[in-house]
């Protein structure tokens, strides 16, 4: 099994935060990525339920049923849930998992690659036009 890795980053200018999972995520790792996002989400300026989201998911493996149960509080919870959120899949399977996880959001997008999902948070005019081309974007994530 892959090992779980993860990455986040923030935007205060924006209010965007981008997280990137890959692999397969178990208790061991799902601690620290909780501590991590906590940490973010303090970090950031914009004040609670004022971001914008990106959840870069198309370099993680399928989770177990488990793990998905421990993921939803983190993608429900009324405390850090942003006004718009985006994820980037790459397979079929990926997506019918994303979508069974985020079962009573409507404010949420699935898509392929990260700028597609930076342009539609952007469509809501909650992020400047000028950072639409982020620096630093993932590279695979693009369309061929």
């Amino acid at each position: 099994m892959e090992q779980a890795g993860y990455q986040i980053r923030i935007e205060r200018n924006t209010n965007l935060i981008s997280f990137r999972l890959s692999g397969f995520f178990d208790d061991a790792h799902l601690g620290p990525f909780i501590a991590d996002r906590a940490e973010a989400f303090s970090a950031m300026k914009c004040g609670a339920n004022r971001h914008v989201c990106i959840v870069d998911v198309s370099e993680a493996l399928l989770q177990s049923q488990q793990m998905i149960e421990r993921f939803r509080p983190l993608i429900t919870s009324n405390a850090t849930r942003s006004l718009r959120m985006a994820f980037v899949v790459k397979t079929s399977l990926a997506r019918m998992q994303v979508r069974r996880l985020l079962q009573g959001r409507n404010d949420v997008i699935v898509v392929e690659c990260y700028e597609e999902a930076l342009a539609w948070l952007n469509q809501s005019g909650e992020l400047r036009r000028d950072i639409v081309q982020l620096p630093g974007c993932w590279p695979g994530n693009r369309s061929s």
